[in-house]
């Protein structure tokens, strides 16, 4: 009895991994956080999408990839929750009632615990930083410039866009010799070095490899400028 009571709740809290995990990686497609979480969950439960959400996936080969993956292992998470909860239930009977509340009960303030620390700044961003690494070094091995949406309005948005690969406009030029804003009518707001150094963008800012940039444009704009010469989206 101890052992599914364990099991049950390792694999609860690798359930939410796994959603935060593919959360952080849908919003490195492009994707705000809560259309990413949405589509985690969409995906690993199989409650399916409309056809405005499925477009979402289907625009981008990354996303599809990552939608096949959720699928397989939401199957095997769902016959693995509920081979356990009928366990649980199988096993239980009345003079163990009173005994496996309490080892229940243990294991549920675990669990809160668990979802609290998750939830911690400083947790949560090591978190997000370690899984970023990972997509960029083993998903998309470094040939693209992942973009983390931060405001969506529509026709614009306000987007991270990490610098694995200097787009050949920039290469050492500065933000006035390449006139972007008025080429692509994209404004660069803010960019964070690889030394954790802030910077305002200004005329002569140039942009550099590993850097991280703040940015505000129409998001095709964006693809056309920073990842067009790249097939790994498409």
């Amino acid at each position: 009895m101890n052992i599914i009571f364990l099991l049950f709740f390792i694999v609860i809290m690798l359930y939410v991994i796994f959603v935060d995990i593919f959360t952080i990686l849908f919003r490195l497609t492009g994707l705000s956080e809560e259309k990413a979480r949405f589509q985690v969950i969409s995906l690993l439960t199989n409650s399916g999408f409309t056809t405005n959400e499925s477009e979402i996936i289907a625009s981008a080969k990354i996303r599809r990839k990552l939608a096949k993956t959720i699928m397989l292992f939401g199957y095997a998470f769902t016959a693995t929750i509920v081979s356990s909860i009928v366990s649980i239930l199988v096993s239980l009977n009345s003079y163990e009632v009173s005994y496996s509340f309490y080892r229940l009960l243990l294991l549920l303030i675990i669990f809160i615990a668990f979802i609290l620390i998750r939830q911690l700044p400083f947790v949560k961003n090591h978190f997000d930083t370690l899984i970023e690494k990972f997509y960029l070094k083993y998903i998309i091995k470094e040939r693209i410039n992942p973009l983390t949406l931060i405001e969506d309005y529509k026709t614009q948005i306000i987007a991270s866009i990490f610098i694995n690969d200097v787009p050949p406009l920039l290469i050492d030029k500065t933000l006035a010799e390449t006139n972007i804003k008025k080429l692509h009518n994209i404004l660069i707001l803010l960019i964070k070095r690889a030394d954790g150094t802030i910077l305002f963008a200004d005329a002569d800012t140039v942009i550099k490899k590993y850097d991280h940039v703040i940015l505000m444009g129409n998001p095709n704009n964006i693809h056309l400028l920073f990842n067009s010469y790249c097939s790994k989206l498409e």
